[in-house]
């Protein structure tokens, strides 16, 4: 056992993505952007991907709610085929 323990800090800011900690880093200090203190903001998704074995920077956008209506179903005669409509709309 180690007289004393190596212990790693994640330097926020810094545009590595810490791995499988459900944080992030977008290589700035801002807030309100998706990423503030490394941590993802409300109403935000990030992603990073990883190049050459070290995690990226966080790319972070905002999460979408959409509302999907149905709207018709038409089968055609003498055919399996049929077409369904729906409409997409932001909440």
């Amino acid at each position: 056992m180690l007289a004393n323990p190596i212990v790693c800090y994640h330097n926020c800011g810094n545009g590595e993505t810490p791995v499988g900690t459900g944080l992030c880093d977008d290589g700035n200090n801002m807030t309100g952007d998706g990423c503030t203190n490394c941590t993802i903001d409300s109403g935000y998704h990030c992603t990073y991907q990883i190049v050459n074995n070290v995690p990226g920077v966080s790319n972070c956008t905002p999460k979408v709610n959409v509302v999907i209506t149905y709207l018709y179903a038409q089968r055609f005669i003498n055919s399996n085929h049929f077409i369904m409509a729906f409409s997409l709309s932001p909440t």
